[in-house]
């Protein structure tokens, strides 16, 4: 076991430096001879997916666990903060995953390593499945901008099968990250409203952090339609206000009353997205932070939107009147 993990190690550190080398696609043939005909189940299944530059990175492991009862490890760089995720499986799902095995014909693509050397970034994957209790045989395939025959579609299902038990260990650590809090004192806030369609046309961009943390501690853009909280057209400030000035305990309160940790990585669009407002937000504290967007609002939204609009309009007056803010050109 610890041999053929060690080998997929080396061949996804192999893959990698092919990709940079230009290697050519070496194809080769299933030297194990394995057919549907063997009917061997799966009892381990690996699989990668690189996204590379600005996309995801993900693993999928499918193995036995100590008791003799199959696991699914998930583990995602768009959640590095979750660690590896652990979830037992059932019968059910294990003949899902041998159905997929058998619909793709997987064994054909025992040995199959493809480069593309012609295109810089793109995605790669590597793909490890040991089939019997014995794990008496191997198929190992990886790519890097090139992939075996029907290899998209494979993707497509196999990412629907797995699907609703990310999305069931993700909602539980989202929901370990809330009971957890956050601690320390509020640093920085990023809160941005975009209307769309029916919902208005203002746009207000907020980035705010206590002095010293950024170049600047007062950034804001805002764009006026509806005159409701500035005066109608377009207004920006970018100024270096001291903390005092920028009243993070009435923003740390806001946070507070409107329960904001519950939002903790809160992700949802609306049905008729392109009639809503799109917002999203940042606080930032000196251990934990809360990130959220979308245009299905959560709970408190209008409250919390009110409050910090407020808040804001608060702290450009007392600005203006005492820290000669005044709007940049």
């Amino acid at each position: 076991m610890l041999k053929n993990k060690l080998k997929l190690l080396i061949m996804g550190l192999l893959t990698t430096l092919f990709s940079f080398l230009g290697c050519k696609n070496q194809a080769q043939p299933n030297s194990q001879n394995i057919s549907p005909k063997d009917n061997l189940p799966i009892s381990y299944f690996n699989y990668h997916y690189d996204g590379t530059i600005g996309r995801n990175n993900y693993n999928y492991i499918v193995e036995k666990n100590d008791n003799g009862k199959f696991q699914f490890k998930y583990e995602s760089l768009e959640y590095r903060e979750y660690g590896e995720m652990i979830l037992e499986l059932d019968v059910n799902f294990m003949n899902q995953l041998n159905k997929l095995y058998n619909d793709f014909q997987l064994w054909k693509w025992d040995g199959f390593k493809g480069v593309n050397s012609n295109v810089c970034d793109g995605s790669g994957f590597s793909l490890a499945i040991y089939l019997g209790d014995n794990q008496s045989k191997t198929i190992y395939a990886s790519g890097h901008n090139k992939t075996p025959n029907n290899y998209r579609d494979f993707k497509i299902q196999m990412d629907s099968i797995f699907k609703p038990f990310v999305n069931k260990m993700l909602e539980q650590k989202r929901l370990e990250m809330i009971n957890k809090g956050v601690s320390g004192e509020l640093e920085m806030i990023m809160v941005n409203f975009i209307q769309h369609g029916k919902s208005g046309m203002d746009e207000y961009h907020i980035l705010v952090a206590k002095q010293g943390i950024r170049t600047t501690s007062f950034d804001i853009t805002i764009k006026s339609i509806s005159g409701e909280y500035f005066e109608k057209g377009n207004h920006r400030f970018y100024y270096d206000l001291p903390t005092e000035a920028l009243d993070f305990p009435k923003l740390t309160q806001i946070f507070n009353d409107n329960k904001i940790i519950n939002w903790y990585n809160y992700e949802k669009s609306a049905e008729d997205y392109n009639n809503e407002e799109w917002f999203q937000i940042q606080f930032l504290f000196e251990e934990g932070k809360v990130d959220a967007f979308g245009t299905l609002h959560p709970e408190n939204y209008d409250n919390f939107r009110k409050e910090i609009l407020s808040w804001l309009v608060a702290v450009v007056n007392n600005g203006k009147e005492n820290y000669n803010l005044s709007e940049s050109k």
